[in-house]
């Protein structure tokens, strides 16, 4: 039997796409989102809502009759605030008004689905067996990332939250379909930098210096040795470097090149292994040149894994207003991270993915690319399927 949350949303439609766009046009960086802050904030007072700060530039935002003291289980749906580093470049009416940086990985749809989905529910605040709180959080981006700063600072606790739930946009897939997956669904996203130290030198006299140009190229090279000859090729992971910084002039050898990247992993043994092997490859390729190596490993989030049992009861919610092909089980985890992991591991609760891809408006560019977009007509569902999830917890929880 229908809730009806999914039609609710489709009215409000006009009003999620704008409220996206806005968001996109102000984009901030980790830690910045003073602004985003301020706007959400105003929207949510407007709509009934009592906001609290939280990590400095986040909010938790309370309904009507959580704020009157309403008594029973609470549940909280979450949003990231942040953006990235990133020129756009898509040339639409509503791009990014602030040179450098872009909402490149969806987190402006997120707090929209967010704030749709609390105005879903605090429409049936009186009949609910119990509250929700919207947490929109800062900082997914920089590790160790937001979500630890708000579990550390016990918002979550004080207001009685037992479960959370999430998602996140995914354009490899069709618009407005619902992706689950039980177990392993993100992976652990850890970061090194690894600098390499020579002996600076003339670059017309090579022979008198220690390249350290020439030996972190061969250390980017023998890196990539440990996914395809070290790791099980069963067990996923991923070492990739994404900067390399080095030198002065094109006739300077440098006395120091400095490699950093990331690491990505599902199994606890293979993000143990990564770093160790990484130093060991490094150390020798160093060492055999005559150089040495400074490396510094840089824990950032935990993999992200759905209970099962979370899952099971999380399809069988959203059935009941979404059709059967719309909601489609992944078969194999992401190697990307996602810092709602911390909060899996310390209560129930599950992570969703939202297909936003329409090929025929050119919709297909991935997260962090600069032509990233989405298709907004699935605002709506996603706004629609967190509700949904919220509610149907409530009801089971206060059921016991």
């Amino acid at each position: 039997m229908s809730t009806g949350l999914l039609a609710r949303a489709q009215a409000l439609a006009g009003e999620l796409t704008a409220l996206r766009r806005s968001l996109h046009q102000e984009p901030e960086l980790s830690y910045q989102e003073r602004d985003t802050q301020l706007f959400l904030r105003q929207r949510l007072e407007a709509a009934g809502f009592t906001c609290r700060v939280v990590a400095d530039t986040g909010l938790l935002a309370f309904p009507p009759a959580t704020a009157r003291g309403r008594a029973g289980p609470v549940v909280a749906l979450r949003a990231e605030l942040d953006a990235l580093p990133i020129h756009e470049a898509n040339e639409v009416s509503y791009r990014s008004r602030r040179d450098g940086v872009m909402h490149a990985c969806g987190h402006d749809a997120h707090m929209t689905m967010v704030f749709g989905a609390g105005q879903l529910l605090a429409s049936l605040a009186e009949s609910l067996p119990g509250s929700f709180v919207l947490l929109f959080q800062p900082a997914e981006e920089v590790p160790p990332g937001g979500a630890r700063r708000v579990l550390d600072e016990g918002v979550l606790a004080e207001a009685g939250v037992e479960a959370i739930f999430g998602l996140h946009v995914d354009t490899r897939y069709p618009s407005g379909s619902i992706l689950l997956r039980k177990g392993p669904l993100m992976a652990a996203s850890d970061r090194f930098r690894l600098t390499v130290i020579g002996k600076g030198g003339h670059a017309g006299y090579p022979h008198l210096a220690v390249d350290a140009v020439v030996i972190a190229a061969q250390i980017v090279l023998g890196l990539q040795a440990i996914v395809a000859r070290r790791l099980d090729p069963m067990e996923p992971g991923v070492v990739s470097i994404g900067r390399i910084e080095g030198g002065t002039a094109d006739n300077i050898l440098p006395e120091r090149v400095t490699l950093s990247g990331t690491l990505r992993s599902h199994s606890s043994d293979v993000r143990r292994q990564l770093p160790e092997w990484i130093r060991e490859i490094a150390t020798g390729i160093a060492s055999g040149a005559g150089a040495r190596v400074e490396f510094e490993y840089l824990p950032g989030h935990p993999g992200l894994s759905n209970d099962p049992a979370v899952i099971d009861f999380l399809a069988e919610a959203l059935a009941s207003d979404f059709d059967t092909g719309q909601i489609i089980e992944l078969t194999r985890p992401i190697m990307g991270g996602e810092d709602f992991a911390h909060y899996l591991e310390v209560m129930p609760g599950a992570f969703l993915r939202l297909g936003v891809r329409n090929e025929a408006g050119g919709i297909v560019h991935p997260i962090h690319s600069p032509r990233f977009n989405l298709d907004e007509s699935a605002l709506p569902v996603g706004a629609a399927a967190l509700a949904i999830a919220a509610r149907a917890w409530l009801t089971r929880s206060a059921a016991g």
